[in-house]
């Protein structure tokens, strides 16, 4: 894909000022938040233009390195891949694309009732998201990457937030949620435990591992881009 972009003073878009033309290749979706917050997928070559999903103010043409997401059927958190002790789940939230029973409930039916997927990996920084909001109850709520050797506690509210693990580097990871109070319930989209030290745009994944391919072909530098108004992660 080739973006041919003119830029003006003030601005205005005029051919005058000078031109900034990025060619790049994705051989994968990417999703962003348009323009209503609403989750969206870029199909393959196609540029991801983003939104702050809770300001809805505009963040630019959206750019992320390749990664890889290993936690399988990270919307579906009744499949037999997370395990689930003293909690209870279903296919029934409307997730962070709008779209009905594509998200999923999990609730707690005794104390510190878990919900985790074991994950068989070589040793590798990994950095784990998950967008979660409250449905019941005022317990603690913890996320885990390795087994619950360490749990995190994060911050839920009635709204969709993604909350995060800091990088651990570990082989095998086991990621999941603990609910500390019996009959507290959460919503759960998106698990993301990907490569890397930062988090990236979810990727959707159901039964294996689901990458997001993105090579850059030809770009202005960075701080051109920067310059521009553009917001480039790489």
């Amino acid at each position: 894909t080739a973006l041919d972009l003119p830029f003006g003073a003030s601005s205005s878009l005029t051919e005058s000022f000078g031109r900034v033309t990025l060619t790049f290749t994705r051989a994968s979706n990417q999703t962003y938040f348009d323009s209503a917050g609403t989750l969206q997928p870029a199909g393959t070559n196609l540029a991801a233009f983003d939104y702050d999903p809770s300001t809805l103010a505009a963040r630019g043409l959206s750019l992320w390195e390749s990664r890889t997401n290993v936690c399988l059927w990270n919307r579906d958190l009744t499949n037999a891949a997370w395990v689930k002790v003293s909690v209870t789940a279903a296919l029934d939230q409307i997730g962070i694309d709008g779209a009905a029973n594509s998200a999923s409930s999990i609730t707690a039916t005794a104390g510190n009732g878990t919900c985790l997927q074991a994950i068989t990996l070589a040793s590798s920084a990994r950095y784990q998201t998950a967008y979660v909001k409250r449905i019941t109850g005022s317990g603690t709520i913890n996320m885990t990457t390795d087994n619950g050797a360490t749990w995190t506690a994060i911050t839920v509210t009635g709204a969709w937030t993604r909350v995060e693990i800091p990088t651990q580097t570990l082989a095998n990871p086991t990621a999941g949620f603990q609910i500390v109070t019996s009959g507290d319930a959460i919503a759960v989209d998106y698990v993301q435990n990907e490569n890397g030290i930062f988090g990236t745009p979810v990727i959707l994944v159901t039964t294996v591992a689901a990458n997001r391919h993105y090579t850059r072909r030809r770009s202005p530098h960075r701080a051109d881009l920067q310059h521009y108004g553009f917001v480039v992660v790489q």
